[in-house]
């Protein structure tokens, strides 16, 4: 079964979830469905051939078959929580899974259970709830709930994997919107970039003429114009991502969630029933062309979502730079009360409810941005974007010939070391004091410097080396 066959299955079962009543507390049905249709849209799951994830993945037939299972499985679990709500016994439901199983046991091509993400050890167990009816069966109340929370964390790990996806084809993505960058486009943010450039030129008491001559254009320097080129193509960028974005035809859906709306059940239905809309215009007999001119992006051979199917993935790294953290970025969009995803305003990604975090979200927009730009002159990659402080710093060491250094803080004049090994030999010497030995390592990191041998002034103000 494709990806788009087993995607169809789970906004019918949800939309079915909406009208028992015991499933309309707290909206829950209402914010699953708006969920999953987040999810969709975001990866142009129902998209016409050439552009569904469906081929995205064809390379990665592993892959697929992973989504595609998670979606069967998830189907299952709702139909089984909209017969729990319905008031089916709880020895119906397991017959009616069990015959269900069976079935698709004895279906051509369909594996004999779908996917599970969970561990081996875990399998042994998946199935205890069912398979200690005839001893202690449970109440229906309780197994609704356990099958609520099983929905929940289905969910989250297909919007984990969404992220891994997206990021897997990044590259792929960006070179396609650098290839349709056009700078004559963007004339209104370069002319507002100039001034700001110039601007910083100018002193405080200068008279009017000497102003205007020095807001002309012409006097900007090289490093200032490849700035703001630089940001002309970031900005091309996420115009692409929203261009990208308009022409799936499952668009309804990220509109709707992108805006806050009042924390209410009418307001949430209102976003289930569009996005459920959405979903059966794409499915319906309309047009095969209206699936628009949206290509298929390339996935890298690098992708892997074991982490995203893990149970308890590892927390990901979000360490970010003193720089990045004190940045100021858009604020992500506000959700609804009992969301579990939305979208990203900026490149219109589906991101699990984690990315609201200050931490995950700076670090999601600087990937975005590509927030460095190197700003020596010579340089053969002018119009590189890096996403990293490490990345950039990289670049200037192998291209412009810069160096590395430590500092030690503890010291009353303060002493460089020229390379970490004689900077954690130092500290062992002379500060074990204040520092335990287990922790050196991760005080070398903080105390890393860099400085390029070519950078004597700042291209944004002209700040000369070495002032202040």
């Amino acid at each position: 079964m494709s990806i788009q066959q087993a995607a169809k299955q789970c906004p019918e079962s949800l939309s079915a979830c909406i009208k028992v009543e015991q499933l309309k507390d707290n909206a829950w049905a209402e914010n699953r469905l708006a969920d999953l249709n987040i999810w969709i849209a975001g990866l142009g799951v129902l998209a016409s051939s050439r552009a569904s994830l469906d081929t995205r993945l064809r390379s990665k037939p592993e892959v697929r078959d992973v989504v595609a299972n998670l979606l069967g499985l998830l189907a299952l679990i709702v139909n089984k929580c909209r017969a729990l709500a319905s008031g089916c016994e709880v020895a119906d439901v397991v017959a009616e899974i069990e015959e269900e199983e069976e079935s698709d046991d004895s279906s051509d091509g369909v594996p004999p259970r779908p996917f599970s993400p969970w561990s081996d050890e875990d399998d042994e167990d998946s199935d205890g709830s069912l398979s200690v009816v005839g001893e202690q069966p449970p109440s229906t109340d309780s197994l609704l709930e356990i099958n609520k929370q099983d929905v929940e964390m289905l969910l989250k790990q297909l919007a984990q994997i969404a992220v891994v996806v997206r990021k897997s084809s990044r590259g792929s993505r960006l070179q396609r919107a650098d290839q349709q960058f056009k700078p004559e486009e963007h004339q209104d943010l370069r002319a507002r970039l100039t001034t700001m450039m110039l601007l910083n030129n100018i002193e405080q008491h200068s008279d009017l003429d000497s102003v205007k001559d020095k807001l002309d254009p012409s006097n900007l320097s090289e490093i200032q114009e490849r700035i703001i080129q630089c940001n002309l193509k970031r900005r091309n960028r996420f115009l692409a991502s929203q261009d990208e974005d308009t022409r799936r035809p499952q668009r309804t859906v990220s509109e709707v969630m992108a805006k806050p709306a009042p924390d209410s059940v009418g307001s949430r239905s209102q976003i289930a029933v569009a996005s459920a809309a959405a979903i059966e215009k794409v499915q319906g007999p309309t047009n095969p062309t209206i699936a628009t001119g949206t290509r298929a992006t390339a996935i890298s051979d690098s992708l892997d979502i074991s982490r995203a199917t893990s149970p308890s993935p590892a927390a990901t790294s979000t360490l970010l730079s003193s720089t990045t953290m004190s940045l100021r970025y858009p604020q992500p969009p506000k959700m609804l009360s009992g969301m579990r995803t939305f979208t990203c305003p900026c490149c219109c990604q589906s991101l699990p409810e984690e990315y609201l975090e200050e931490t995950k979200w700076k670090k999601h927009i600087s990937d975005d941005l590509s927030p460095y730009t190197c700003i020596l002159r010579g340089c053969t990659t002018p119009s590189a974007l890096y996403t990293t402080k490490a990345d950039w710093h990289q670049h200037l060491l192998d291209e412009h010939q810069g160096y590395e250094y430590w500092v030690c803080f503890a010291c009353e004049y303060t002493t460089q070391f020229r390379n970490k090994e004689q900077f954690v030999r130092h500290i062992e010497v002379y500060h074990t004091w204040f520092m335990r030995s287990g922790r050196i390592s991760r005080l070398a990191d903080v105390r890393k410097r860099f400085t390029p041998l070519d950078i004597t002034s700042c291209p944004l103000c002209h700040w000369p080396k070495g002032h202040g």
